[in-house]
């Protein structure tokens, strides 16, 4: 089978084996000059977007939602047995995504960070692999809210849900992923690649 020309793919675990590997092409962008920093992963590799992790909720069964992380901490501890499996969010022992939120929030945040996820861990949450599936349970009712979701996989949801589904960004731990993009260094049809990359790095192509 044809070999990709073209990856975009948030898998912060899989970008360092691929780079590592030397099998993403070190293109510089026709746009390189209009990308901070933030957006520029390694080379070659450039961020297609980047979302900010953000509180997802139930409205009915959370009419008074938390707003920080550390008002979640505070509910938790007033009210444990409410908050017992309501809690939902991405896997960060089985896969990079989750594991790379968590990493950046511990390491932001230290020891408080680390207290915040034990207290979150005590109400043993449930775990998921897309923000779908977060979004699902929480509108479901099986559980009550969600914490670092990709606000990509929320916004769509809106429009049909708005009524029973709520978010908010997280001031005291905004996490943002980078979702990287590269071409590959084999790549059969380079030029068309390369067209792409540019097109999304641009202004027309982030609107």
């Amino acid at each position: 089978a044809r070999t990709a020309d073209f990856i975009a793919t948030t898998a912060p675990d899989g970008w360092i084996n691929f780079v590592k590997k030397g099998e993403a092409q070190p293109y510089v962008s026709a746009e390189d000059a209009n990308v901070p920093d933030i957006g520029k992963i390694d080379k070659g590799v450039y961020a297609v977007s980047t979302d900010p992790m953000a509180f997802v909720y139930n409205k009915q069964l959370l009419p008074n939602p938390p707003k920080t992380m550390a008002e979640l901490v505070s509910q938790i501890q007033a009210d444990p047995a409410a908050w017992q499996g309501k809690i939902i969010t991405y896997d960060a022992a089985g896969e990079g995504f989750g594991y790379g939120l968590n990493w950046f929030y511990t390491k932001a945040k230290g020891d408080e960070g680390w207290k915040t996820l034990e207290a979150i861990g005590s109400t043993k949450p449930k775990i998921q692999t897309s923000g779908g599936k977060i979004i699902d349970s929480v509108l479901s009712g099986e559980t009550s809210l969600g914490f670092f979701v990709s606000n990509i996989t929320i916004q769509p949801r809106l429009a049909a849900a708005g009524q029973l589904l709520g978010y908010s960004f997280v001031p005291d731990a905004q996490v943002v992923a980078v979702r990287p993009m590269a071409v590959t260094k084999n790549a059969k049809s380079p030029a068309s690649a390369k067209l792409l990359l540019d097109y999304i790095l641009s202004a027309e192509g982030q609107i």
